[in-house]
């Protein structure tokens, strides 16, 4: 479990940083779908149904 959590963070951190970079790229959107989709398969991967820091990231 500590592993996959590990992970879950790691991939977090990741597209945290994808959308962070995305913010001045006039392809903003089509990166913020390509992060959702990305953050749906992680979600089913992992099980995690609520997560604080989804609406966190996604209402800036």
């Amino acid at each position: 479990m500590e592993i996959k959590e590990t992970a879950f963070i790691e991939k977090k951190k990741e597209l945290g940083q994808i959308l962070q970079n995305s913010i001045n790229n006039p392809d903003t959107l089509k990166v913020r779908i390509k992060y959702v989709r990305k953050l749906k398969i992680i979600r089913n991967e992992y099980r995690i149904g609520h997560c604080d820091y989804l609406s966190e990231i996604m209402s800036n």
